[in-house]
């Protein structure tokens, strides 16, 4: 009866059938495959591992139904959902195994066991996954191998080392001079940043961030958006960051990297205490003043040469060894980081070089670096860089007595924070700004963000009643994504928590026109 009074909605029709199928029907499991494939776009991850998952259910042919099992489980790993995933591959047993499928089984069950629990021997037993898909599965070996290179950037110690040397080596002869998918072509520049060192990777690097930012790219190269995404940080392109981590957190929450990417952009908490706790660490004491425990994270995090947060790692070094007064650690700091920016090239990676030249240099050196710094960070787009140079210029200015100059810089540098959510900077611009003398008072309501229309969806929904879980199902997204956009919410309606959004009025009046 459900089923026939969602006929304006094909995707919900088809769902209710699934759902009501109570046997085995290859007809209706093959149309959920085919729809769970051509929807993603639209409903995202969570609904394509809904949608296969019900499809296997219903498949009467074990080698079928294993192999769409399989989809299930790493659209659900996708999304982040590893129970779940683990759960599907129970789907695959063993007197459903060819070759192939048992190899998958492997790699799937290894890269959800490394998820759960990252320890010393994810990459060595994720690289012996790739090597028994190697000679059967070509195109899944390359993948494979691109979670072990991930895994073992990840370890450190000298063992660890020579494993990563090794991985990096079979992973850029697996990708082969041939490289016409994205994810391959991503493998190949992770594995030459490896082997040839910074300055060789940024080339190729850059032809991958560009293959996946084409609008045709398809389901199986999507998967890896998030780490395109990362890798454009890694090589400075600002505008490709931007685009590529809106779409991954648009559709998906990747395991592998959603607590990397999410924890230094939003600062939020999850499983992962690795690196993108340590840089997030080292910019929030930056903000609060407590320089040495900047630089003890700070260093920690540069050490890791971590792809994607290296660069951030050295500019909180930077001004972290600053404060503190040590000139040599600052000074070295700067070094590497001029290293990276100069192959690199480009308004974000010139502009955080400047920026740091600024703070190590001399009265009318350091004046030049800054201003060239906020003229190239201006046009890179990217608020909450600018705002930090326009804070050190300010806090530059007013410490040689120019308050005037200083309130300006301050009051923007305030402004950007405020845009970005940024709280901890925008108390130590308001402290700044106390100091020149101003007064300084917290922004009205109407001067808050707008919510994206996701956002506004999400909220309004949640200021209902619905609870996360009644939310995704409503909108087609999973319960992390809802919690994702809730998170960014509040700070922009002035809230820290759901039930503060019952006596707002009606959130839909917040709306902007950017995208999510």
């Amino acid at each position: 009866m459900l089923a026939e009074n969602t006929t304006g909605d094909p995707t919900r029709r088809l769902w209710h059938l699934g759902l009501a199928a109570g046997t085995h029907d290859d007809a209706l499991a093959d149309d959920l495959e085919a729809h769970a494939d051509l929807s993603q776009p639209r409903v995202g991850t969570a609904a394509r591992a809904a949608f296969l998952e019900r499809a296997a259910l219903l498949t009467s042919d074990s080698g079928v139904r294993a192999d769409r099992a399989l989809a299930a489980s790493a659209a659900m790993y996708d999304d982040g959902d590893l129970p779940g995933a683990q759960r599907l591959l129970a789907i695959v047993t063993p007197e459903s195994q060819d070759a192939v499928r048992a190899a998958r089984r492997t790699w799937h069950r290894t890269r959800i066991e490394t998820a759960l629990r990252p320890g010393a021997g994810s990459a060595r037993h994720l690289l012996e996954a790739a090597r028994r898909l190697r000679p059967l599965d070509p195109a899944d070996a390359r993948e494979a191998y691109l979670d072990a290179l991930l895994a073992a950037t990840s370890a450190s110690g000298p063992a660890d080392r020579a494993l990563l040397l090794v991985t990096a080596a079979e992973a850029r002869a697996t990708a082969g001079e041939h490289r016409r998918r994205p994810a391959d072509q991503l493998l190949f520049g992770l594995a030459t940043r490896v082997l040839d060192g910074y300055a060789r990777s940024v080339a190729p690097l850059r032809a991958a961030i560009a293959a996946f930012r084409e609008p045709s790219l398809d389901l199986r190269a999507a998967r890896w958006l998030g780490l395109a995404g990362l890798l454009a940080a890694e090589v400075w392109d600002s505008h490709a960051w931007q685009d590529l981590t809106r779409r991954h957190t648009a559709t998906r929450r990747d395991p592998r990297l959603d607590s990397l990417l999410s924890q230094f952009s939003q600062g939020a908490r999850s499983h992962d205490t690795g690196i993108a706790e340590l840089v997030a660490a080292a910019e929030l004491h930056n903000a609060a003043g407590r320089y040495d425990l900047a630089v003890e994270a700070a260093c920690e995090a540069a050490r890791s040469e971590h792809p994607g947060f290296t660069g951030w790692a050295l500019i909180e070094l930077v001004e972290a060894a600053v404060r503190a007064g040590d000139e040599h650690l600052a000074a070295g700091a700067t070094v590497q980081l001029g290293q990276r920016t100069t192959a690199a090239g480009g308004d974000w990676a010139l502009g955080v070089h400047a920026t740091a030249e600024a703070l190590i240099a001399k009265d009318q050196k350091a004046e030049a670096s800054y201003r060239e710094a906020i003229e190239r960070l201006g046009r890179a787009g990217l608020p909450d860089r600018l705002a930090r140079t326009e804070l050190l210029y300010g806090e530059w200015l007013r410490r040689r007595n120019r308050r005037t100059e200083a309130r300006a810089q301050l009051r923007a540098a305030s402004r950007h924070f405020g845009e970005v959510g940024a709280d901890a900077f925008v108390q130590r611009a308001r402290r700044e700004l106390l100091a020149t003398g101003e007064n300084t008072h917290r922004q009205p309501d109407g001067s808050r963000r707008q919510l994206t229309p996701q956002e506004t969806q999400v909220a309004s929904l949640a200021q209902a009643g619905l609870s996360n879980a009644e939310i995704a199902a409503q909108l087609f997204i999973s319960p992390r994504t809802v919690e994702y956009h809730l998170y960014k919410a509040f700070p922009k309606l002035g809230v820290r928590s759901r039930a503060k959004l019952q006596p707002l009025r009606d959130l839909r009046g917040q709306a902007g026109t950017a995208g999510s």
